[in-house]
């Protein structure tokens, strides 16, 4: 019988988590939630890690090749080019929806009690690093898909501040549940990411009805324009407008 895709995902995780405590494991740099993600798609690992010419592939399929992509979209891009002229490629990026933060001491090793952070994770703050692949989010041959995951986030206190916290590296992310997962293949999946937006609005106006910074504003439009997803219509005042194509 057939695995569901929740009983794929929970032996997934008990895989990421013996692979990635082994030592010497993850040569590529692999933490626990690239791996999880690799075993839910693929639970045989001879499809893991194969070389496609000059550079290797998370996971090959009979359906294509799958690439695992938690951040810097940026490394991706030549990657991407080169995969897509195979044929099929899906592009996951594992989004932390609800997350409970530790914080460790490099000096003791003592990890402190676990806190829910107020931020939830949506599948919108994947435009953030899809400015970096925006020129071929149109490839027929692309799919991206958004995983929104419940996780644990360890921090080293190595930060500036007082307390360590602020400017502080990640040390680990710990898959927990997996929720819902996005599949975006056209533009108007994209542009049905943003939050209502009724007629004209600005970068400002964006940033705001979607909690989220300037910036992230400022790399949603520019990819959004680069599906012909969204069109300046003018100004108001020294602010561009922008509208969603119906």
């Amino acid at each position: 019988m057939e695995q569901s895709m929740q009983e794929r995902w929970e032996q997934a995780i008990l895989a990421a988590r013996e692979k990635t405590s082994r030592k010497g494991i993850g040569t590529l740099g692999e933490k626990q939630v690239h791996c999880a993600v690799k075993y839910t798609i693929e639970p045989n690992d001879t499809y893991h890690e194969i070389r496609i010419g000059s550079f290797v592939a998370d996971v090959v399929t009979p359906q294509g090749i799958v690439e695992v992509q938690t951040r810097n979209f940026r490394s991706l891009s030549k990657k991407l080019g080169a995969f897509l002229q195979t044929g099929r490629v899906t592009v996951v990026h594992p989004v932390a929806w609800h997350k409970w933060i530790c914080w460790v001491d490099g000096e003791s090793g003592e990890v402190s009690c676990k806190r829910r952070s107020p931020k939830a994770g949506q599948a919108l703050d994947v435009f953030y690093e899809l400015y970096w692949i925006r020129t071929v989010l149109k490839h027929e041959n692309l799919t991206l898909a958004v995983w929104l995951m419940d996780m644990e986030e360890y921090r080293l206190l190595n930060g500036w501040s007082r307390d360590k916290k602020r400017g502080a590296s990640r040390y680990q992310q710990v898959p927990l549940g997996l929720g819902q997962i996005v599949t975006l293949q056209t533009p108007k999946d994209y542009a049905a990411l943003l939050p209502p937006m009724e007629g004209a609005f600005t970068k400002k106006e964006l940033a705001k009805a979607a909690h989220r910074s300037p910036t992230w504003a400022q790399r949603t439009l520019a990819t959004l324009k680069e599906l012909k997803a969204v069109a300046e219509v003018g100004k108001r005042g020294r602010e561009k407008l922008y509208q969603l194509y119906s």
